[in-house]
């Protein structure tokens, strides 16, 4: 499950070309995962953020790759050669996951400590009902008495009667 603020991009390069994702930005951005598919096997695919190379795709397919890899420059798609057509799918997140961010994680739009504290609400609740079940039941088979007193009205002031 990718983070609910991941920014997945495609984009097709027919011969030789390339293309800027994220716009051409230079700020930080945590690649998550890539994919390269191609027509042919006639030129070579790649993914690069400025000088660096991500991601090569030497023959017909890159499968999906998942990654955590922070670039601090532009993430761009190149391809050389021009027998066939290359399709490019990238995930990343505008910022870099090394470092943190304000951001919190989910899963499936929960929060983690969300998750966390219902799960802990969840246990407390089963442990008071499932004792209150018990100690009825346990009362019942052992016939405890109650032990309540009565003070009585007037006539009676003073003396103190148990009953169950």
């Amino acid at each position: 499950m990718f983070p609910y603020n991941a920014i997945t991009e495609t984009t097709e390069i027919d011969g030789i070309g390339s293309y800027l994702f994220d716009n051409g930005s230079t700020s930080p951005k945590t690649v998550i995962d890539i994919s390269i598919q191609q027509s042919g096997s006639q030129s070579i695919s790649t993914v690069e953020c400025g000088t660096e190379t991500v991601a090569v795709n030497y023959g017909k397919d890159l499968p999906n790759v998942l990654m955590n890899y922070v670039c601090n420059d532009v993430l761009q798609a190149n391809k050389t050669g021009a027998g066939d057509t290359a399709f490019y799918m990238i995930t990343y997140v505008p910022y870099d996951t090394h470092t943190g961010s304000s951001s919190v994680a989910y899963a499936n739009g929960f929060s983690y400590d969300g998750i966390f504290i219902g799960f802990v609400l969840l246990l407390m609740f089963m442990v008071m009902f499932f004792g209150g079940l018990w100690n009825r039941v346990d009362g019942i088979k052992k016939k405890k008495p109650s032990h309540n007193t009565y003070l009585g009205n007037n006539s009676m002031e003073g003396k103190i009667i148990e009953y169950d």
